[in-house]
């Protein structure tokens, strides 16, 4: 029932509870959005408390957030229907220096799943409801993905290495 905070600014003066080490601590303190800043060793915690009037807010992903609200029963706690601007969350995937095939099969699976239309598939199976949930469920869909484009990409070239290894003969 707190309506005071509608937008970024309105956070400035306010206590903002957010996960030690997460993307969203990083970005409070980058964009100065408030000068008291309550960090928790979960989300679960900072859910509790601002459940219990302890704190103003949580800034966290939107899907993780509901998700947490509904699994801990929490139902004095609502998310504000307002986006922060620069707050994002990437994944990306590395390999050993000097991999570079399977940097390219890898970059090439990915592609393709941008391309054929599985990463849209996968983004209207993922999320709960599209338009309003942050990209949660799409990341692990997509990590998901990766996963099966490593193996994919694993196998390539573990054929391509046993076909270009030369074969021995045996002589008697």
């Amino acid at each position: 029932g707190d309506t005071r905070i509608k937008a970024v600014g309105d956070l400035a003066d306010k206590e903002i509870m957010v996960m030690k080490g997460d993307n969203a601590e990083e970005y409070v303190r980058r964009y100065n959005v408030s000068r008291k800043i309550i960090t928790t060793t979960t989300y679960q915690e900072a859910f509790r408390l601002l459940s219990e009037g302890k704190y103003d807010a949580v800034i966290a992903q939107e899907v993780m957030g509901a998700k947490l609200l509904k699994d801990l029963g929490i139902k004095n706690v609502a998310p504000i229907n307002y986006r922060l601007d620069n707050f994002r969350q990437d994944f990306t995937f590395a390999v050993k220096k000097g991999d570079a095939n399977l940097l390219i099969a890898l970059n090439k699976g990915l592609s393709i799943v941008m391309q054929d239309g599985t990463f849209n598939k996968l983004r209207a199976k993922w999320l709960i409801e599209p338009g309003t949930t942050s990209d949660y469920w799409l990341i692990i869909g997509l990590i998901g993905s990766v996963i099966v484009v490593m193996i994919l990409a694993s196998a390539y070239l573990i054929r391509k290495k046993y076909k270009e290894t030369p074969r021995g003969q045996i002589n008697s």
